[in-house]
């Protein structure tokens, strides 16, 4: 976990990313990234695509994949991860 400003930001670090990468070895719906935060999608409408830039988008799908139970949590850490990150990019982007 990292504090950026007022807002906490969690990631996976090294022992949490080894794990989650076994247990989404088993589900071939994600694929994570070598750092560990970030998750490439292999389903749906947005299948290709990084869960980052889907988080820069603001796109809801992310809030439901929230939202639903068939998401492992590790994916769900990362797509929050992500969400808190795309908006702290935007907040200093706007600032400047």
């Amino acid at each position: 976990m990292a504090i950026r400003g007022k807002v906490k930001v969690e990631y996976l670090g090294p022992t949490e990313r080894a794990q989650a990468s076994k247990v989404l070895a088993k589900d071939h719906r994600f694929q994570i990234s070598a750092d560990g935060n970030d998750v490439l999608l292999k389903f749906g409408k947005h299948s290709g695509k990084m869960v980052s830039h889907l988080a820069a988008d603001g796109d809801d799908y992310l809030d439901w994949m929230l939202t639903d139970d068939g998401f492992p949590d590790h994916v769900k850490s990362i797509i929050r991860f992500q969400i808190t990150k795309a908006r702290i990019d935007a907040a200093k982007k706007a600032a400047k």
